[in-house]
């Protein structure tokens, strides 16, 4: 299986490779490199209704909620995520709701950056409260990653990144927050299950665990959620050595480099915590896919039933994905 992978993603041309992590008398880590920035490229796609198809095995965003983001801006979007993109190259590089409505939700992707706006005021008009912009890889069955079934028991399927959150306003009420997300299935049960680690959120949060199923509404993934955070010590996730933590009611123009990994052990801790509960979820590490990796941007608009607007901009760099394995 694991020489299938290497062969999958060598045709999509994508760089994989092995190298020393560290080592100790008996054990060498490695890392397999899933995917890695490769340098400047055009403008990801950009998915924005229900009828454009579903790009796979590259990073896309997708918006929801936020109107088209297909016009190209005749303002700097930099103003608001600290990326800026020279003007003659505005066109390849990103996006905007509308061109000549300064602040109008907008994304970028410039090297090995991205930047994600959200701006409330520019879709009003859609119905939708969450507004939401994603980024990341839908993976599709060609794929099959499966780090435990392919790499061991002790695999550890990983994601790092730097982030940014320059500027945000929530004072209306409403609420926005930044989440790296992996997403996998059980190929046998066919039961999903998404992870969560919340690089930022506009609330003074307390930094805890939370569990939900996500359905009963138009847009769910009839998915167990667990959420975490960047700190040490959690149960759903685990925190790489120097990585930022979470942030809460605060913004921050330098690039924090954050980074965690998701193991067979913090599996187990999910479905013991729901049989604690008197709950199941039929996975197992060895059945597990991967169906997708990246990050929500999203704010709540419909706070209290009603409707509270708000702004907010995220910069993110060298999104990577790997397998730690060991032999």
């Amino acid at each position: 299986m694991k020489y299938k992978l290497l062969v999958l993603l060598a045709l999509l041309g994508i760089t994989s490779h092995v190298f020393a992590l560290e080592s100790s008398p008996t054990i060498r880590y490695y890392n397999y490199v899933v995917y890695a920035p490769s340098g400047a490229q055009g403008l990801p796609y950009v998915r924005y209704t229900s009828s454009q198809p579903v790009q796979y095995d590259s990073p896309v965003f997708n918006s929801y909620g936020n109107g088209s983001i297909s016009s190209t801006p005749n303002w700097n979007v930099g103003d608001f995520t600290g990326l800026n993109i020279p003007a003659n190259l505005s066109s390849n590089f990103e996006k905007s709701y509308y061109s000549g409505w300064y602040g109008s939700s907008a994304v970028q992707a410039y090297g090995s950056y991205i930047g994600m706006h959200i701006y409330t005021y520019s879709s009003v008009n859609d119905p939708r409260s969450l507004k939401t912009i994603n980024y990341g890889i839908d993976f599709s069955n060609n794929w099959k990653i499966k780090p435990w079934s392919s790499f061991g028991s002790n695999a550890q399927y990983c994601v790092t990144n730097s982030a940014a959150i320059p500027n945000f306003y929530t004072a209306e009420g409403a609420i926005g927050y930044l989440i790296s997300r992996v997403s996998f299935r059980d190929e046998v049960t066919g039961k999903n299950i998404i992870f969560g680690a919340v690089i930022w959120d506009s609330r003074p949060v307390q930094q805890g665990e939370w569990m939900f199923y996500d359905s009963d509404w138009s847009g769910a993934t009839n998915s167990m959620v667990a959420n975490s955070v960047y700190r040490r010590g959690t149960n759903y996730i685990t925190l790489i050595n120097n990585s930022s933590i979470t942030q809460a009611a605060t913004n921050w123009g330098d690039d924090r480099w954050y980074g965690y990994c998701i193991t067979a052990n913090n599996i187990y801790n999910i479905k013991n915590k729901l049989e604690a509960e008197g709950k199941s979820l039929d996975i197992e590490p060895s059945r597990l896919v991967v169906t997708s990796t990246g990050f929500e941007f999203e704010m709540a608009t419909e706070i209290n039933n009603q409707i509270k607007n708000g702004w907010m901009s995220s910069r993110l760099g060298d999104f990577s994905i790997f397998i730690r394995y060991s032999y």
